[in-house]
């Protein structure tokens, strides 16, 4: 859907690309495999392997879950933001991005199977 910008130019998001739309699918639901699977190791004793999410002391849920939202948030309105001219790039982007969660992912459910040997 188009919208008019302040000088009545017509500017359309990256987002109303379908694969874009869909990669941005994808990013979301690999957050949340994130998510769920960190959360279920810290259940188990575990402890966030990453400085950058230890910002909240004493609180190791919430050191998780603030960062989460802040990024999905910020990736929302960054994508919203980007005109359909750049979707090649944007698709590279998150392509890369998928590929990253995927292998964190990978390596929390490792940790959760070396935890039960």
């Amino acid at each position: 859907m188009a919208n008019k910008t302040s000088d009545g130019a017509t500017f359309q998001s990256v987002l109303e690309d379908p694969e874009v739309l869909k990669k941005a699918k994808q990013h979301l639901g690999l957050q949340m495999g994130d998510l769920v699977s960190t959360l279920s190791i810290l259940a188990t004793g575990g402890v966030e392997a990453n400085p950058l999410l230890k910002l909240i002391p004493g609180h190791p849920i919430a050191s998780v879950l603030l960062p989460k939202a802040l990024i999905l948030a910020g990736g929302k309105k960054a994508l919203d933001k980007t005109p359909i001219e750049q979707k090649e790039g944007t698709k590279k982007v998150l392509n890369a991005a998928n590929l990253l969660y995927l292998a964190l992912i990978a390596n929390n459910l490792y940790q959760m199977a070396q935890k039960r040997k």
